[in-house]
Formats: C-alpha cells, sequence, structure tokens
C-alpha cells in the first residue's frame, strides 16, 4: 500500500484504487466494506468473513485493519448463488 496527500487527507491505495481513511469506502467506490458486502450477498458479516477465509471472495486490508472487497467480486460471487440456489 501507499499513501499519499490528496485534498489534505491520507490516502491508501488498494487494488490500485485510492481509499480515504476515514470512511471505509466512497459511494460509488469498485471497493465495498463487509457489511455492504455481506448485504450484497444476503448473509452476515460473520459469514462473509467465512466465505472470504475459504477463498471463495478475495479481500484487502484497509486501514485501521477492516477487509475491502472488489465491487465486481461481490456481484460475481451474488449471481453464482443465485444461480446454484436456483439449480437446487
Amino acid at each position: 500500500a501507499e499513501y499519499s496527500a490528496a485534498s489534505g487527507n491520507r490516502t491508501r491505495t488498494i487494488l490500485n484504487e485510492p481509499m480515504y481513511m476515514s470512511t471505509p469506502t466512497k459511494p460509488g467506490s469498485p471497493l465495498v466494506g463487509p457489511r455492504e458486502a455481506a448485504t450484497l450477498l444476503g448473509v452476515t458479516v460473520s459469514r462473509l468473513r467465512q466465505i472470504a477465509r475459504a477463498g471463495l471472495l478475495p479481500a484487502a486490508h484497509a486501514a485501521g485493519s477492516y477487509r475491502v472487497y472488489r465491487r465486481e467480486d461481490v456481484l460475481a460471487l451474488a449471481r453464482e448463488r443465485a444461480v446454484a440456489a436456483a439449480s437446487g
């Protein structure tokens, strides 16, 4: 991770995206925090951690040691889960 000054705020680059350290994710960001990712998947944050630990959803660590997820990865997993549920 690299740090740089942007608009007077410290930023951290995660997955090549600047992340403001004062907020988990910015609106419209390609990165989502654990609560938003869990909501998109329809699971609890605890279950989301289990899914990530199992290697089903890649995660990066942001400032403060919380995890962030790429929105496109979360949505792809949600689609896979929906297909699996529909097929039985």
